[in-house]
């Protein structure tokens, strides 16, 4: 598979030497570099991509394609920048997200006639874009506050956007405002009710607020939809097991032998041992 990218890449490049208007090209050789691990290249294709449509007419087209840009210069800097961010590096990437942004602001603006379809397309590009620049924050710089900024901004442009959505509630929980964690969780599951994540963090936070029976009735609704789900039964057998209920589990146990593809399942087991 390595010998066929390396074989790509000199197709795209033999072709952008021969027409360097083939503007299109120079995105998806950097993507090619990106996926061979050859950094060095990738960031000299996605500069030249850059530069090339920095003297070209502001259509959509062009815009569309700096943005793709920058995202890949941002991720390609996070991807050689792993283990620790030098002041240099972060300053990189905090700049190809703010072109990014820049640049897909730009699209809405000015590109008010691509229909209602392609314009909540791209409302949904900017929101996911304001949601990575936020994850680079909380993940790789620990700015909290800024990484809360990004997120809120994101659902600005789509309110729906459930990374987003989780990643406040996730904050939120950081902070201790178990309150504000559990509307984001609730707003969740009004949006998509089988978001398991938000049922796992709305159990989790009537945990720490003592509110057990609570607790209880979002862990039945996780193994509701998946019974062989362990982590959850678990949790389930021990809440109901110190509130002297313990044959409430027995209905999960055995929706969970039901569901359960293996003959051997140590998860399953390891509930019953509880």
């Amino acid at each position: 598979q390595t010998h066929d990218y390396q074989r790509a890449t000199n197709y795209y490049e033999t072709a952008l030497r021969a027409d360097p208007r083939k503007a299109d090209l120079r995105i998806d050789l950097a993507r090619l570099y990106l996926r061979l691990k050859d950094y060095n290249q990738c960031m000299r294709v996605l500069s030249e991509a850059i530069d090339a449509a920095a003297h070209e007419e502001q259509d959509f087209s062009s815009l569309s394609r700096i943005v793709q840009a920058h995202l890949l210069t941002a991720r390609t800097h996070l991807l050689l920048n792993q283990n620790s961010m030098e002041l240099r590096a972060i300053n990189e990437v905090e700049m190809a997200y703010a072109d990014a942004l820049k640049n897909q602001s730009n699209i809405i603006e000015l590109h008010r006639d691509i229909g209602a379809h392609e314009m909540q397309n791209q409302r949904e590009l900017l929101s996911e874009i304001h949601y990575k620049s936020g994850e680079y924050y909380e993940g790789r710089i620990k700015d909290l506050d800024r990484a809360f900024s990004c997120y809120m901004e994101s659902l600005r442009y789509n309110d729906r956007n459930e990374k987003s959505i989780m990643a406040l509630a996730h904050l939120h929980v950081k902070k201790g405002e178990l309150d504000l964690a559990q509307n984001h969780c609730n707003n969740m599951l009004r949006i998509n009710p089988s978001h398991e994540g938000a049922s796992v963090m709305l159990a989790e936070l009537m945990l720490q607020k003592q509110e057990s029976e609570k607790a209880v009735f979002y862990l039945k609704q996780l193994l509701d939809n998946k019974a062989d789900n362990y982590r959850i039964l678990s949790q389930l057998i021990q809440l109901v097991r110190r509130a002297g209920n313990l044959e409430e589990a027995e209905k999960y146990l055995k929706m969970a032998e039901k569901a359960s593809k293996k003959s051997n399942d140590a998860g399953l087991y390891y509930c019953k041992g509880l």
